[in-house]
């Protein structure tokens, strides 16, 4: 199967991530100002162990977003399983510089693209908290319909033929 990776888009990349790639996105992490657990502090062991478990996940694919050779975040799929054609996904802006400038709505749109076209995947789910507005409209704009909203979260499912 030719995946053609990086996933070229108009002001963003998706590269597979690499053990460089993966360590600068955790090295300039920054949490969203809303979640309330600890803050994040960057450990190269612990970073080192967690790729190793990431990558070697066969039902995971992460992917750097990349502008030019800077990471900007982060974009998973998961819980790939190909016998019922269908993925979870997740994404992580590295810090406040990186959001708000179409980076995310790009690759997510990217990722969709590869979900479906490229792995020949049907259906595509994730979560969203409720009160961030802005990501659940990004979502419903790149056509995801809210299933159920639950404790604060929104559940999200985008068909391939939605």
């Amino acid at each position: 199967m030719n995946l053609r990776l990086p996933i070229k888009g108009e002001i963003v990349d998706l590269v597979p991530f690499t053990r460089e790639l993966w360590h600068q996105f955790w090295k300039d992490f920054k949490r969203d100002r809303e979640e309330s657990r600890e803050p994040y502090r960057y450990d190269p062991v612990f970073t080192d162990r967690m790729f190793d478990i990431r990558m070697s996940q066969k039902e995971r694919k992460h992917f750097a977003i990349c502008r030019g050779e800077k990471v900007v975040g982060e974009i998973h799929l998961e819980g790939i399983d190909h016998n019922w054609k269908k993925a979870c996904f997740g994404i992580e802006m590295i810090n406040g510089h990186a959001r708000n400038k179409g980076y995310g709505t790009e690759a997510i749109g990217l990722l969709i693209g590869f979900a479906f076209d490229k792995l020949d995947l049907n259906l595509l789910a994730t979560t969203a908290l409720a009160s961030d507005e802005k990501y659940c409209h990004i979502l419903e704009k790149k056509g995801f319909f809210c299933l159920e909203e639950r404790d604060g979260c929104r559940y999200y499912l985008l068909g391939k033929d939605q």
